[in-house]
């Protein structure tokens, strides 16, 4: 991660960052093998050296998963939220792979790459040339040492966060990065779903302020930006999931374009506020 962030700060006089040894990496020693424990040492570090000051939280891959996690549970001080190359969900089988495209891999792409590595190259790196072979091994030769007992555990019985489905921060800035070529946290799926959550937040935002609940929604309209069956799925698993057992009658569309530049989820909803809510 180092190596990634650095140069983006070569010029920022004054900026703080802090890169965080997940449990079983690096210098950290492992722990309880579940991602909730890992959570909760990575929000106690930040509270250990920020001390209720507000940040913004980057990570990749497994690390992303956790920062949307951070952000959720610390939204307060959360300033902006960056996912490279991963998802909210972190089971393999709850992703939306739609829309990767297959790779086209350059001959001998491999042939500097340790042995070790060519299933997990094959599978997860989507540009399949030497060059980016090459740069991606030099990274992983350069992470500190793993406890890889414990993570396996952690990838066995203990991944999902319990709040994995909840929607995320409301109002800072959120950046997504992911490549078409993604077979292992996707392309579609972290940008529909997460604007799903994001609408929804909002919806939650403006319910609020008009003394309303979700229980008081009694029709949703959901516009998906896509000719894509699955990407209207994603975004309705969103939607299920916030509005739980609450089912209203709800239209879910696929349109052509929606207002906003790279808007690709809105979500209309008609309330009735009770005086139980009011109140």
């Amino acid at each position: 991660m180092t190596l990634a962030v650095e140069p983006a700060f070569a010029d920022r006089a004054g900026s703080r960052r802090i890169y965080v040894d997940l449990p079983g990496t690096g210098g950290s020693m492992p722990g309880e093998p579940h991602s909730e424990r890992v959570l909760q040492d990575v929000i106690d570090t930040i509270g250990q050296e920020l001390a209720g000051e507000p940040f913004a939280v980057a990570g990749w891959s497994y690390g992303g998963f956790l920062a949307a996690g951070v952000a959720r549970r610390l939204e307060s001080q959360t300033l902006g939220l960056m996912m490279a190359c991963s998802g909210f969900l972190i089971r393999q089988a709850d992703r939306d792979l739609t829309g990767v495209l297959s790779s086209d891999p350059e001959p001998g792409w491999l042939a500097g790459v340790p042995g070790k590595w060519h299933d997990h190259f094959r599978h997860a790196i989507g540009r399949q040339s030497a060059d980016v072979a090459r740069r991606v091994a030099f990274v992983l030769g350069h992470n500190g040492p793993a406890d890889d007992v414990y993570l396996a555990r952690l990838r066995a019985d203990g991944f999902s966060l319990s709040d994995e489905r909840v929607p995320g921060p409301r109002n800072i800035p959120v950046c997504f990065l992911a490549g078409r070529r993604d077979r292992v946290a996707g392309y579609t799926g972290p940008y529909v779903a997460g604007q799903a959550r994001q609408a929804l937040a909002n919806l939650g935002v403006a319910l609020e302020e008009s003394g309303a609940t979700i229980q008081d929604v009694v029709k949703t309209t959901v516009f998906v930006a896509s000719s894509d069956r699955a990407d209207l799925v994603a975004a309705w698993n969103e939607v299920a999931a916030v509005f739980g057992g609450h089912d209203v009658p709800s239209t879910l569309l696929g349109v052509t374009v929606l207002g906003y530049p790279d808007q690709l989820v809105e979500i209309e909803a008609i309330a009735m506020a009770t005086q139980d809510s009011a109140s």
